[in-house]
């Protein structure tokens, strides 16, 4: 065997082996992207359904939701369910379409009668 082959069978076996080094690295990176990828996705649905059981809760108790308040659920539950959420949620937000919707919503009549939200409850819990 004279110098060259081995010089080349030497530079072919580093070749190989930095190829499967970068192949295995790549992998490994593309799983750990695929992994947070997931905890993303589930990380917003959890927002979304945050955010669309707070307008739930709010609008239920006030008995009126205002236009753009329903159409901002209406584009979350539209992202939860592209997300794969469903359940509860799809329910709560039957229940919001069926409120009265309002344009400003109550909450700006309080407030021009001089009486805030917190006012109110104040007032609510004192006869109680």
């Amino acid at each position: 065997m004279n110098i060259s082959t081995f010089a080349l069978l030497a530079a072919t076996t580093l070749i190989t082996t930095l190829i499967g080094i970068i192949i295995h690295e790549a992998q490994k990176y593309i799983k750990e992207q695929r992994r947070r990828d997931v905890l993303h996705k589930y990380a917003i649905l959890h927002l979304l359904e945050h955010n669309i059981t707070q307008a739930y809760e709010r609008y239920c108790a006030f008995g009126q939701i205002p236009r753009f308040a329903l159409r901002c659920v209406e584009n979350m539950y539209k992202e939860y369910t592209g997300l794969g959420g469903n359940g509860l949620i799809s329910e709560m937000v039957k229940r919001l379409r069926a409120l009265p919707c309002a344009d400003t919503g109550g909450k700006e009549r309080l407030v021009e009668r001089g009486i805030s939200e917190n006012t109110k409850r104040k007032e609510e819990s004192d006869e109680a």
